[in-house]
């Protein structure tokens, strides 16, 4: 496996566990998130909100670079991320799969 699908792969189960472990799993701090009694219902909405989105995040991150073919979309995805831009500009990405910015 190839070090761009394995950054992805990594960075994608942190996604997934990090706001869950944060939120309801350690408990120092999910004494100051979920299961905070000074936050109101709708904020304790938001922060379900914020972990679902996380997570479902995560398993797309991780269905991209799992699935075939999808080495050259995490090799395309690294290079995009790592490229150096321009404030306000765009990378666009080449027939040949080059980041272009």
């Amino acid at each position: 496996m190839r070090l761009p699908r394995i950054l992805i792969i990594a960075v994608a189960v942190i996604t997934m566990a990090g706001a869950m472990l944060a939120d309801l799993v350690i408990p120092e701090l999910a004494a100051q998130h979920a299961f905070n009694p000074a936050w109101p219902p709708h904020a304790k909405f938001h922060d379900a909100q914020y972990m679902v989105m996380t997570v479902l995040l995560g398993l797309i991150g991780l269905v991209l670079a799992l699935r075939p073919g999808g080495s050259e979309v995490c090799r395309v995805t690294v290079q995009a991320a790592l490229s150096p831009r321009r404030e306000g500009s765009a990378v666009r990405v080449s027939a040949g799969g080059q980041a272009q910015a």
